[in-house]
């Protein structure tokens, strides 16, 4: 049941805050003295990124969640695989990011903004080249993809082709939420990840009761271009960084 394991999720989460912060009031030690001191702003900071990762995930699952509501079981089925399969470039983008945060986050701290600039153009390119050749498949064979998952699944192909535009996309408009997430901007990310899921799910449900799980695709896809746009607009705003001159 997705409701209760998103009710204990939340509560496990909660306590584990509370006891972390027991443990803090009571240790005496100079370390954690001076972390109390820092913590305001930590804890800020945190929430800001934390509130994106939420966000994030909730955008991920926003549109099987409509699809499940004004759908058949069978077409939520047809969704949720193209979806999933979509999502390996979710996470070859994920991969990158992992490897090149850190890097991001000591460049934006020197503000090497010439250095930066290439180091994003590298992340870019290499995530390109690694998912172009995928998002090809998904959009020329998506029967062949799918029906790894049963013959009956092949009826979402379309679904699927749309996710890979949607996609293709998120590739070719570089790390950009990374790149806030290690910034002193990350308060935008938030911000723009919480606009986009309400943005998406009002045009997804728009959209699915009048077009089915197409049209919770095509909502989806939009609510990833119109957040790339987005932070690309305030990484080139904040950062003078434009993530489009890597082509």
């Amino acid at each position: 049941n997705i409701s209760d394991f998103i009710i204990y999720f939340t509560i496990s989460n909660f306590l584990a805050l509370i006891i972390a912060l027991i443990i803090l009031s009571i240790t005496k030690s100079s370390e954690i003295i001076i972390f109390k001191k820092l913590s305001f702003s930590l804890l800020k900071d945190s929430f800001s990124y934390y509130s994106y990762i939420v966000m994030t995930q909730l955008n991920l699952w926003i549109g099987t969640f409509i699809i499940g509501y004004y759908e058949t079981s069978q077409n939520v089925a047809y969704f949720s695989s193209a979806q999933r399969s979509s999502m390996i470039i979710i996470l070859i983008l994920a991969s990158i990011n992992t490897i090149t945060a850190s890097k991001f986050a000591n460049l934006i701290h020197l503000k090497s903004k010439k250095i930066l600039s290439e180091y994003i153009y590298i992340a870019t390119r290499s995530s390109v080249l690694i998912s172009l050749p995928i998002i090809l498949i998904f959009l020329l064979f998506p029967e062949f993809v799918l029906s790894f998952f049963g013959e009956d699944f092949t009826s979402g192909s379309n679904v699927l082709q749309i996710f890979a535009i949607g996609q293709l996309f998120n590739v070719f408009t570089g790390p950009v939420g990374n790149i806030l997430s290690m910034s002193p901007y990350v308060n935008y990310l938030k911000k723009i990840t919480i606009f986009t899921l309400f943005f998406s799910g009002i045009i997804t449900i728009l959209l699915v009761k009048s077009y089915g799980i197409i049209g919770g695709a095509i909502g989806f896809s939009v609510g990833i271009i119109v957040q790339n746009l987005l932070l690309a607009y305030i990484v080139h705003k904040k950062l003078k960084i434009n993530v489009y001159s890597s082509f």
